[in-house]
């Protein structure tokens, strides 16, 4: 089972049906994602994480999941100073901020990775 989620056809296939998913989801359920602010990539970004790690741990045979959360972790530290600094310090605008610019990151990660598998397969 762990060898199915090393090749990155299938990691891109399940990240699609999942996406596809939580689209149907969110047609049924519209209500949900309008409180609670959440987007669909939001549900997206876990699952891409564990398609960065098999990918990283079949090119380079290193996980970049500790690097990755380091970097986030000290992005989120100086993220919360500049906020504090410039005005008054909301958790709900910072998490919103934070978790957007952690999707971006892990999706430019994830395609880059992507592209770098696939050409090394060509």
């Amino acid at each position: 089972m762990g060898d199915l989620f090393l090749q990155w056809y299938i990691q891109l296939g399940l990240i699609i049906v999942l996406a596809i998913i939580l689209r149907i989801f969110k047609k049924y359920v519209p209500n949900f994602f309008k409180k609670t602010h959440l987007k669909k990539l939001d549900f997206l970004t876990i699952p891409i994480l564990i398609a960065i790690h098999f990918i990283s741990v079949g090119l380079f045979k290193l996980s970049l999941i500790p690097f990755i959360v380091f970097g986030m972790g000290f992005f989120g530290i100086v993220l919360a100073i500049i906020q504090y600094l410039h005005e008054e310090f909301r958790y709900k605008r910072f998490f919103i901020v934070y978790w957007r610019i952690l999707d971006l990151i892990v999706i430019i990660i994830y395609f880059v990775l992507l592209v770098y598998q696939v050409v090394q397969v060509i």
